[in-house]
């Protein structure tokens, strides 16, 4: 596990930005070659003396490093009750970036009731990561995986393009399909009706029971849709996108449009992840500047909150964590395909909206 350095926090005008050259990919597998120390010669008289001061220096060293592994060993993070969280007093989130060298994940994160991290490898296989340990395979043969998210039954919805299909996977690795002619799809989430809402270019309702896939927002005309989730009492959905403009449909109680889409912000050039905390406000990952950006849920100012640095740590999608394993509840956590599909663990001060989300006046289960 590696901390990465932070940036100062950068606030944009709603209707700043625009599209941004893609940036370069680069492996990160730079190495800091040895440096050789010499020293002045030792005297004969004084070598029991120095060999004595050596050992004891060694040996307060060993306790240190035993005293300093046996502290990280024991940092383990409280999943008790979260505390309340005052969201208008609020400033500039305090947070820490860490990577997490073990996991997998290429696009898409999910979590399961055990303390695993649901990951596609890059190649071939969903692996299962827990917090603390090597990832292992899950689900073998899948050729393909975007994003994944949880159904209200515990299986999970995966996009898997690679079989033009939006997969069911259950906890015990068992897969079927939900729905077929969906696309090329990228973006999942669940909504609060427990269907799944997709988006490949459009917008897509996929109805859970039947597979019946049913157009929602026609988006393609003017930009691209790529990713979304819903505010906090289900009245709007939010559409990240490819070209930069960040997009608010209004909902009717049965979650269909009401009216056309208003771009409510630019930034970026393509919107990997988009997801809503427990105060509305909205975190969107983008590619074209390698940035993590926060969106004001009432005035949508939009604030870069992370850039990535080296680019092969920027993190292609956004999931908080269930507080199970490890995973924080008020971490976000992002895959890092330009990194040998590891994980990174963004700390902040909020957990998913899908702690507080209604829907029709009542709590999402």
């Amino acid at each position: 596990m590696r901390l990465l350095p932070l940036l100062s926090l950068v606030v944009l005008s709603c209707t700043s930005g625009g599209l941004g050259p893609s940036p370069p990919r680069r492996d990160h597998n730079e190495t800091t070659p040895p440096t050789t120390e010499t020293g002045p010669p030792v005297d004969t008289e004084e070598t029991e003396d120095t060999e004595e001061t050596e050992e004891t220096e060694e040996t307060e060293e060993t306790e240190e490093t035993e005293e300093t592994e046996e502290t990280e060993e024991t940092e383990v993070y409280d999943t008790g009750p979260f505390p309340e969280l005052d969201c208008e007093a609020r400033i500039a989130e305090p947070f820490e970036v860490r990577v997490l060298d073990d996991a997998k994940a290429y696009h898409g994160i999910s979590f399961d009731d055990d303390g695993n991290l649901i990951g596609w490898d890059g190649s071939r296989s969903l692996m299962k990561s827990p917090y603390d340990g090597a990832a292992v395979l899950f689900v073998p043969g899948m050729t393909w995986v975007e994003q994944i998210d949880r159904l209200p039954d515990g299986d999970f919805a995966v996009a898997e393009p690679g079989a033009a299909r939006l997969a069911r996977v259950t906890p015990t690795g068992a897969t079927s399909t939900i729905a077929t002619g969906v696309g090329s799809l990228y973006g999942v989430t669940v909504g609060p009706d427990g269907n799944v809402y997709i988006a490949n270019g459009d917008v897509y309702r996929v109805w859970v029971d039947t597979g019946v896939v049913e157009l929602l927002v026609d988006l393609r005309r003017i930009v691209t849709a790529h990713t979304l989730d819903f505010n906090l009492d289900s009245t709007k959905m939010y559409i990240g996108t490819i070209g930069g403009g960040f997009y608010a449909v209004d909902l009717d109680e049965d979650l269909n449009p009401l009216g056309e889409e208003v771009e409510v912000a630019s930034f970026g050039g393509w919107h990997d992840g988009t997801a809503v905390d427990e105060c509305g406000d909205i975190w969107v990952a983008d590619y074209s500047t390698s940035s993590l950006y926060r969106v004001d849920g009432e005035t949508y100012e939009v604030t870069m909150v992370h850039r990535a640095s080296p680019t092969s740590e920027y993190g292609h999608g956004i999931m908080w964590g269930n507080g199970v394993g490890g995973w924080r509840l008020d971490a976000l956590y992002q895959p890092l395909p330009y990194n040998r599909s590891k994980v990174k663990e963004v700390i902040i001060d909020a957990r998913s909206g899908d702690h507080v989300r209604t829907w029709r006046g009542k709590p999402v289960k």
